[in-house]
Protein backbone atom coordinates (compact mmCIF):
# COMPACT_ATOMS: atom_id res chain seq x y z
CA UNK A 1 0.00 0.00 0.00
CA UNK A 2 1.78 3.40 -1.30
CA UNK A 3 1.22 6.14 1.68
CA UNK A 4 -1.04 9.14 -0.04
CA UNK A 5 -0.17 13.08 0.09
CA UNK A 6 -3.72 13.73 -1.86
CA UNK A 7 -5.75 13.75 1.76
CA UNK A 8 -9.22 15.23 0.85
CA UNK A 9 -10.31 18.29 2.82
CA UNK A 10 -13.70 18.92 3.60
CA UNK A 11 -15.41 22.66 3.50
CA UNK A 12 -18.35 24.67 3.14
CA UNK A 13 -20.67 22.67 1.86
CA UNK A 14 -18.52 20.49 0.04
CA UNK A 15 -16.22 18.11 0.50
CA UNK A 16 -12.24 18.89 -1.41
CA UNK A 17 -9.74 16.61 -2.59
CA UNK A 18 -7.10 18.40 -4.74
CA UNK A 19 -9.11 20.32 -6.52
CA UNK A 20 -11.88 17.83 -6.23
CA UNK A 21 -15.29 18.79 -4.53
CA UNK A 22 -18.41 16.72 -3.22
CA UNK A 23 -22.06 17.76 -2.77
CA UNK A 24 -25.57 16.02 -1.78
CA UNK A 25 -26.89 15.39 -5.59
CA UNK A 26 -30.66 14.93 -6.40
CA UNK A 27 -31.19 11.33 -7.64
CA UNK A 28 -30.30 10.62 -11.22
CA UNK A 29 -33.14 10.89 -13.46
CA UNK A 30 -32.04 8.71 -16.29
CA UNK A 31 -33.56 8.90 -19.36
CA UNK A 32 -33.58 6.51 -22.21
CA UNK A 33 -30.17 6.12 -23.99
CA UNK A 34 -28.82 8.79 -26.50
CA UNK A 35 -29.20 7.69 -30.27
CA UNK A 36 -26.15 6.80 -31.24
CA UNK A 37 -25.59 8.57 -34.55
CA UNK A 38 -22.28 8.61 -36.58
CA UNK A 39 -21.73 12.89 -36.53
CA UNK A 40 -21.82 14.41 -39.87
CA UNK A 41 -18.91 16.41 -40.63
CA UNK A 42 -18.46 19.42 -39.15
CA UNK A 43 -20.09 22.69 -40.80
CA UNK A 44 -17.40 24.97 -39.16
CA UNK A 45 -14.34 24.80 -37.76
CA UNK A 46 -12.66 22.78 -34.43
CA UNK A 47 -12.68 26.49 -32.60
CA UNK A 48 -13.94 26.14 -29.12
CA UNK A 49 -17.54 27.27 -28.24
CA UNK A 50 -18.80 29.60 -25.65
CA UNK A 51 -22.28 28.70 -26.65
CA UNK A 52 -25.64 29.33 -24.44
CA UNK A 53 -25.44 25.14 -24.25
CA UNK A 54 -22.00 24.82 -23.19
CA UNK A 55 -22.17 27.30 -20.35
CA UNK A 56 -25.35 25.70 -18.79
CA UNK A 57 -23.87 22.14 -18.60
CA UNK A 58 -20.52 23.14 -17.68
CA UNK A 59 -22.44 25.18 -14.98
CA UNK A 60 -23.94 21.88 -13.85
CA UNK A 61 -21.27 20.49 -13.35
CA UNK A 62 -19.43 22.32 -11.57
CA UNK A 63 -22.20 22.11 -9.48
CA UNK A 64 -22.42 18.77 -9.26
CA UNK A 65 -25.38 18.21 -11.01
CA UNK A 66 -24.77 15.84 -13.02
CA UNK A 67 -28.61 14.42 -13.62
CA UNK A 68 -29.32 17.75 -14.71
CA UNK A 69 -26.41 18.20 -17.62
CA UNK A 70 -27.27 15.02 -18.75
CA UNK A 71 -30.58 15.70 -19.27
CA UNK A 72 -29.71 19.24 -20.76
CA UNK A 73 -27.66 16.85 -23.57
CA UNK A 74 -30.31 14.38 -24.06
CA UNK A 75 -32.84 16.83 -24.97
CA UNK A 76 -29.85 18.58 -27.20
CA UNK A 77 -29.23 15.52 -28.94
CA UNK A 78 -32.51 14.44 -29.01
CA UNK A 79 -33.47 17.49 -30.77
CA UNK A 80 -30.13 17.13 -33.08
CA UNK A 81 -28.49 13.86 -32.85
CA UNK A 82 -25.59 15.27 -34.86
CA UNK A 83 -25.42 17.99 -32.70
CA UNK A 84 -21.61 17.90 -32.05
CA UNK A 85 -20.75 20.35 -29.31
CA UNK A 86 -23.69 18.74 -27.26
CA UNK A 87 -22.18 15.52 -28.20
CA UNK A 88 -18.55 16.12 -27.21
CA UNK A 89 -20.03 17.92 -23.84
CA UNK A 90 -21.68 14.46 -22.95
CA UNK A 91 -18.25 12.72 -23.67
CA UNK A 92 -16.70 14.96 -21.11
CA UNK A 93 -19.58 14.42 -18.99
CA UNK A 94 -19.43 11.04 -18.97
CA UNK A 95 -15.51 11.11 -18.62
CA UNK A 96 -16.46 13.19 -15.14
CA UNK A 97 -18.72 9.95 -14.11
CA UNK A 98 -15.77 7.95 -15.06
CA UNK A 99 -18.34 6.02 -17.51
CA UNK A 100 -15.47 5.60 -19.37
CA UNK A 101 -16.20 2.96 -22.49
CA UNK A 102 -19.48 4.69 -23.13
CA UNK A 103 -17.11 8.44 -23.33
CA UNK A 104 -14.21 6.81 -25.85
CA UNK A 105 -17.30 5.50 -28.16
CA UNK A 106 -19.06 9.12 -28.20
CA UNK A 107 -15.10 10.33 -28.64
CA UNK A 108 -14.23 7.99 -31.30
CA UNK A 109 -16.91 9.13 -33.17
CA UNK A 110 -16.73 12.80 -32.91
CA UNK A 111 -12.59 11.95 -34.15
CA UNK A 112 -13.91 10.45 -36.94
CA UNK A 113 -16.16 13.32 -37.94
CA UNK A 114 -13.16 15.85 -37.75
CA UNK A 115 -15.27 17.63 -34.70
CA UNK A 116 -12.63 19.94 -33.22
CA UNK A 117 -9.92 17.20 -33.04
CA UNK A 118 -7.62 18.91 -30.51
CA UNK A 119 -10.43 19.02 -28.30
CA UNK A 120 -11.49 15.68 -28.54
CA UNK A 121 -8.09 14.15 -28.47
CA UNK A 122 -6.87 15.56 -25.25
CA UNK A 123 -10.24 14.35 -23.84
CA UNK A 124 -9.74 10.80 -25.78
CA UNK A 125 -5.98 11.27 -23.92
CA UNK A 126 -7.50 11.89 -20.64
CA UNK A 127 -9.99 8.52 -21.30
CA UNK A 128 -6.89 6.34 -21.88
CA UNK A 129 -5.42 7.67 -18.93
CA UNK A 130 -8.06 6.73 -16.45
CA UNK A 131 -8.74 3.46 -17.90
CA UNK A 132 -4.44 2.78 -17.65
CA UNK A 133 -3.86 2.59 -21.23
CA UNK A 134 -0.83 4.81 -20.92
CA UNK A 135 0.79 4.81 -24.47
CA UNK A 136 -2.17 5.44 -26.05
CA UNK A 137 -2.75 8.34 -23.92
CA UNK A 138 0.28 10.18 -24.77
CA UNK A 139 -0.92 9.55 -28.94
CA UNK A 140 -3.62 11.21 -28.33
CA UNK A 141 -2.19 14.15 -26.10
CA UNK A 142 0.73 14.17 -28.47
CA UNK A 143 -2.00 14.46 -31.57
CA UNK A 144 -3.56 17.08 -29.77
CA UNK A 145 -0.64 19.33 -29.38
CA UNK A 146 0.16 18.85 -32.75
CA UNK A 147 -2.98 20.62 -34.00
CA UNK A 148 -2.40 23.24 -31.06
CA UNK A 149 0.72 23.33 -29.05
CA UNK A 150 0.10 25.96 -26.33
CA UNK A 151 -2.27 23.71 -24.77
CA UNK A 152 -0.72 24.08 -21.32
CA UNK A 153 -3.95 21.54 -19.88
CA UNK A 154 -3.32 18.97 -22.36
CA UNK A 155 0.89 19.33 -22.20
CA UNK A 156 0.60 19.09 -18.30
CA UNK A 157 -1.84 15.88 -18.47
CA UNK A 158 0.90 14.89 -21.20
CA UNK A 159 3.27 15.32 -18.85
CA UNK A 160 1.69 13.66 -15.99
CA UNK A 161 1.32 10.43 -18.06
CA UNK A 162 4.85 10.39 -18.78
CA UNK A 163 5.93 10.66 -15.40
CA UNK A 164 3.37 7.92 -14.75
CA UNK A 165 5.65 5.96 -16.99
CA UNK A 166 8.84 6.46 -15.59
CA UNK A 167 10.41 9.34 -17.75
CA UNK A 168 10.80 11.61 -15.27
CA UNK A 169 12.84 13.69 -17.48
CA UNK A 170 10.96 14.08 -20.39
CA UNK A 171 7.38 14.80 -17.91
CA UNK A 172 9.92 18.20 -16.21
CA UNK A 173 10.72 19.36 -19.71
CA UNK A 174 6.55 19.03 -20.89
CA UNK A 175 5.67 20.82 -17.11
CA UNK A 176 8.45 23.39 -18.43
CA UNK A 177 7.09 23.95 -21.85
CA UNK A 178 3.17 24.21 -20.43
CA UNK A 179 4.72 27.01 -17.65
CA UNK A 180 5.45 28.98 -20.56
CA UNK A 181 1.98 29.28 -21.84
CA UNK A 182 0.73 28.93 -17.99
CA UNK A 183 3.15 30.55 -15.98
CA UNK A 184 0.73 30.95 -13.04
CA UNK A 185 -0.83 27.40 -12.76
CA UNK A 186 -0.59 26.38 -9.76
CA UNK A 187 -1.39 22.84 -10.60
CA UNK A 188 1.59 22.45 -13.32
CA UNK A 189 4.09 23.73 -10.49
CA UNK A 190 2.51 21.20 -8.31
CA UNK A 191 3.57 18.30 -10.77
CA UNK A 192 6.68 19.81 -11.43
CA UNK A 193 7.43 19.22 -7.77
CA UNK A 194 6.16 15.66 -8.09
CA UNK A 195 8.76 15.36 -10.99
CA UNK A 196 11.27 16.47 -9.59
CA UNK A 197 10.64 14.69 -5.78
CA UNK A 198 10.74 11.55 -8.44
CA UNK A 199 14.00 12.40 -9.66
CA UNK A 200 15.19 12.31 -5.52
CA UNK A 201 16.20 16.61 -7.13
CA UNK A 202 14.79 17.72 -4.25
CA UNK A 203 16.18 21.58 -4.07
CA UNK A 204 14.16 21.74 -7.03
CA UNK A 205 11.42 19.97 -6.04
CA UNK A 206 11.31 22.04 -2.64
CA UNK A 207 11.12 25.72 -5.28
CA UNK A 208 8.39 24.37 -7.13
CA UNK A 209 6.14 23.69 -4.63
CA UNK A 210 6.63 27.00 -2.78
CA UNK A 211 5.74 28.74 -6.13
CA UNK A 212 2.81 26.44 -6.37
CA UNK A 213 1.78 27.65 -2.65
CA UNK A 214 2.68 31.34 -3.61
CA UNK A 215 0.01 30.94 -6.24
CA UNK A 216 -2.19 29.08 -4.14
CA UNK A 217 -2.00 29.37 -0.82
CA UNK A 218 -4.89 27.26 0.50
CA UNK A 219 -4.08 24.90 -1.47
CA UNK A 220 -3.66 21.92 1.32
CA UNK A 221 -2.55 18.97 -1.25
CA UNK A 222 0.43 21.60 -2.00
CA UNK A 223 1.29 22.86 1.06
CA UNK A 224 1.55 19.24 2.57
CA UNK A 225 3.71 17.95 -0.43
CA UNK A 226 5.91 20.57 0.43
CA UNK A 227 6.42 19.50 4.12
CA UNK A 228 6.41 15.99 3.37
CA UNK A 229 9.99 16.81 1.25
CA UNK A 230 11.47 19.22 4.11
CA UNK A 231 11.18 16.01 6.12
CA UNK A 232 12.97 14.07 3.86
CA UNK A 233 15.43 16.55 3.93
CA UNK A 234 15.73 16.22 7.67
CA UNK A 235 14.15 20.23 8.18
CA UNK A 236 11.77 19.01 10.38
CA UNK A 237 10.97 22.15 12.47
CA UNK A 238 10.34 23.99 8.42
CA UNK A 239 8.42 20.28 7.92
CA UNK A 240 6.16 20.94 10.81
CA UNK A 241 5.46 24.75 10.45
CA UNK A 242 4.53 23.25 7.12
CA UNK A 243 2.35 21.10 8.39
CA UNK A 244 0.37 23.18 10.52
CA UNK A 245 -0.07 25.71 7.21
CA UNK A 246 -1.93 22.49 5.82
CA UNK A 247 -3.86 21.41 8.52
CA UNK A 248 -4.84 25.19 8.55
CA UNK A 249 -5.82 26.04 5.36
CA UNK A 250 -8.29 22.82 4.93
CA UNK A 251 -11.53 23.94 4.17
CA UNK A 252 -13.97 24.17 7.13
CA UNK A 253 -14.16 20.98 9.04
CA UNK A 254 -18.04 21.44 9.57
CA UNK A 255 -18.78 18.72 6.62
CA UNK A 256 -16.48 16.08 7.63
CA UNK A 257 -17.95 16.35 11.52
CA UNK A 258 -20.91 15.77 10.00
CA UNK A 259 -20.11 13.15 7.85
CA UNK A 260 -18.07 11.31 11.01
CA UNK A 261 -20.34 12.88 13.84
CA UNK A 262 -17.36 12.63 15.98
CA UNK A 263 -17.54 12.14 20.16
CA UNK A 264 -14.39 12.80 22.76
CA UNK A 265 -13.01 9.40 23.41
CA UNK A 266 -13.68 7.40 20.11
CA UNK A 267 -10.94 5.50 18.51
CA UNK A 268 -9.80 6.96 15.13
CA UNK A 269 -7.76 4.77 12.36
CA UNK A 270 -6.19 7.01 10.08
CA UNK A 271 -5.31 4.34 7.25
CA UNK A 272 -2.75 5.39 4.38
CA UNK A 273 -2.01 8.63 6.79
CA UNK A 274 0.75 9.95 4.57
CA UNK A 275 1.65 12.74 7.03
CA UNK A 276 -0.92 13.28 8.79
CA UNK A 277 -2.99 16.69 8.21
CA UNK A 278 -6.29 14.08 8.50
CA UNK A 279 -4.80 12.11 12.01
CA UNK A 280 -4.32 15.74 13.96
CA UNK A 281 -8.17 17.12 13.04
CA UNK A 282 -9.40 14.03 14.40
CA UNK A 283 -7.00 13.84 17.17
CA UNK A 284 -8.37 17.25 18.03
CA UNK A 285 -11.83 15.96 17.75
CA UNK A 286 -11.99 12.77 19.99
CA UNK A 287 -9.62 14.60 22.76
CA UNK A 288 -7.28 13.47 25.38
CA UNK A 289 -9.78 10.35 26.27
CA UNK A 290 -10.04 9.49 22.64
CA UNK A 291 -7.31 7.87 20.56
CA UNK A 292 -6.03 8.29 16.76
CA UNK A 293 -3.76 5.27 15.27
CA UNK A 294 -1.46 7.03 12.61
CA UNK A 295 -1.09 3.76 10.07
CA UNK A 296 0.79 3.70 6.69
CA UNK A 297 3.26 1.25 4.94
CA UNK A 298 5.74 4.05 3.77
CA UNK A 299 7.96 4.81 6.77
CA UNK A 300 9.09 8.45 5.39
CA UNK A 301 5.98 10.11 6.03
CA UNK A 302 5.63 8.42 9.33
CA UNK A 303 8.65 10.21 10.10
CA UNK A 304 6.96 13.83 9.52
CA UNK A 305 4.27 12.32 11.55
CA UNK A 306 6.62 11.86 14.15
CA UNK A 307 8.19 15.21 14.53
CA UNK A 308 4.93 16.82 14.37
CA UNK A 309 3.98 14.88 17.87
CA UNK A 310 7.25 15.60 19.19
CA UNK A 311 7.19 19.23 18.27
CA UNK A 312 3.49 19.80 19.07
CA UNK A 313 3.22 18.08 22.26
CA UNK A 314 0.68 15.40 20.82
CA UNK A 315 -0.46 12.69 23.30
CA UNK A 316 -3.27 10.72 21.54
CA UNK A 317 -2.07 9.94 18.45
CA UNK A 318 0.09 6.36 17.73
CA UNK A 319 1.97 5.62 15.20
CA UNK A 320 1.94 2.66 13.66
CA UNK A 321 3.69 1.24 10.29
CA UNK A 322 1.66 -1.34 8.32
CA UNK A 323 1.96 -3.82 6.00
CA UNK A 324 0.95 -4.74 2.64
CA UNK A 325 -2.08 -7.11 3.40
CA UNK A 326 -2.07 -6.25 7.48
CA UNK A 327 -2.85 -2.69 9.35
CA UNK A 328 -1.37 -4.01 12.44
CA UNK A 329 -3.90 -2.41 14.78
CA UNK A 330 -5.79 -4.94 17.08
CA UNK A 331 -9.42 -6.54 16.60
CA UNK A 332 -12.53 -4.66 17.24
CA UNK A 333 -10.45 -1.10 18.47
CA UNK A 334 -11.62 1.53 16.01
CA UNK A 335 -15.05 3.21 16.39
CA UNK A 336 -13.87 5.08 13.07
CA UNK A 337 -11.72 3.86 9.69
CA UNK A 338 -10.91 6.42 7.31
CA UNK A 339 -9.38 5.09 3.95
CA UNK A 340 -8.67 8.28 1.69
CA UNK A 341 -7.46 8.17 -1.66
CA UNK A 342 -5.60 4.35 -0.56
CA UNK A 343 -7.46 2.09 -1.40
CA UNK A 344 -6.12 2.51 -5.78
CA UNK A 345 -3.07 1.90 -4.20
CA UNK A 346 -3.93 -1.46 -2.66
CA UNK A 347 -5.55 -2.54 -5.47
CA UNK A 348 -2.47 -1.79 -7.96
CA UNK A 349 -1.08 -4.60 -5.79
CA UNK A 350 -3.79 -7.33 -6.87
CA UNK A 351 -6.62 -8.86 -5.52
CA UNK A 352 -5.32 -11.05 -3.61
CA UNK A 353 -3.36 -8.68 -1.76
CA UNK A 354 -6.41 -5.85 -1.31
CA UNK A 355 -8.64 -8.99 -0.34
CA UNK A 356 -6.43 -9.74 2.81
CA UNK A 357 -5.85 -6.01 3.59
CA UNK A 358 -9.83 -4.83 3.50
CA UNK A 359 -10.14 -8.05 5.95
CA UNK A 360 -7.80 -6.54 8.32
CA UNK A 361 -9.46 -3.08 7.87
CA UNK A 362 -12.70 -4.50 8.85
CA UNK A 363 -11.58 -7.01 11.84
CA UNK A 364 -10.25 -4.04 13.43
CA UNK A 365 -13.61 -1.70 13.23
CA UNK A 366 -16.65 -1.82 16.40
CA UNK A 367 -20.07 -3.47 16.03
CA UNK A 368 -21.90 -0.38 14.41
CA UNK A 369 -18.41 1.05 13.77
CA UNK A 370 -17.99 2.88 10.35
CA UNK A 371 -15.27 3.04 7.61
CA UNK A 372 -15.00 5.94 5.22
CA UNK A 373 -13.83 5.41 1.90
CA UNK A 374 -13.14 8.36 -0.26
CA UNK A 375 -10.95 7.43 -4.06
CA UNK A 376 -10.79 9.47 -7.36
CA UNK A 377 -8.38 6.90 -8.94
CA UNK A 378 -11.10 3.45 -8.21
CA UNK A 379 -14.08 2.50 -9.79
CA UNK A 380 -16.81 2.14 -6.82
CA UNK A 381 -17.81 -1.25 -7.43
CA UNK A 382 -14.52 -2.42 -5.71
CA UNK A 383 -15.14 -0.92 -2.52
CA UNK A 384 -18.99 -1.98 -2.69
CA UNK A 385 -18.90 -5.18 -2.94
CA UNK A 386 -16.18 -6.23 -0.53
CA UNK A 387 -17.33 -4.08 2.56
CA UNK A 388 -21.02 -5.37 1.79
CA UNK A 389 -19.31 -8.90 1.39
CA UNK A 390 -17.75 -7.96 5.28
CA UNK A 391 -21.38 -7.13 6.44
CA UNK A 392 -21.00 -3.22 5.78
CA UNK A 393 -23.96 -1.56 4.62
CA UNK A 394 -23.37 1.59 2.33
CA UNK A 395 -24.86 4.34 4.45
CA UNK A 396 -24.50 7.44 2.44
CA UNK A 397 -22.69 8.32 -0.99
CA UNK A 398 -21.39 11.36 -2.65
CA UNK A 399 -19.41 11.95 -6.04
CA UNK A 400 -16.62 13.62 -6.49
CA UNK A 401 -16.54 16.69 -8.87
CA UNK A 402 -13.05 15.58 -10.45
CA UNK A 403 -14.39 11.87 -10.67
CA UNK A 404 -14.54 9.84 -7.46
CA UNK A 405 -16.56 9.08 -4.53
CA UNK A 406 -17.19 9.57 -0.69
CA UNK A 407 -18.85 6.61 0.58
CA UNK A 408 -19.82 5.98 4.50
CA UNK A 409 -20.32 2.17 5.73
CA UNK A 410 -21.57 0.85 8.89
CA UNK A 411 -20.94 -1.95 10.35
CA UNK A 412 -23.38 -4.56 11.39
CA UNK A 413 -24.49 -5.45 15.03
Amino acid sequence: MASTSGRVAFGMVVVSLGLAVFTTLRPDPGGPPLEKVRPAPPPATGAPSDSALERQVRALMMAQQYGRARGVLQDALRREPRDHEARLLYAELLLQERNLDECVVELNMLAESGFRPAAVHRTLGRAWSFRGDLRRAVSHFERCLALDERDALCRRWLADACLDLGNAGQAVREYEKALSYAPGDAQIFKSLGLAYRTMNRLDEAVAAYREAVSLAPRDPAANNDLARILAVQGRMDEAVAQLDRAIAVLPNEQVLRAVLRPAPGEVYGDIGCGSGRFTFVLAKWVGPRGKVYAIDVDPLPLKLVDGYIRRRGVRNVEIVRSKPREIGIPDGSLDRALIINVYNHVAEAGEATTRAWIASVVRTVKPGGKILVIDSALSRAMPVAHLKAHGFRLEREEPLREGGYVLLFTRSG
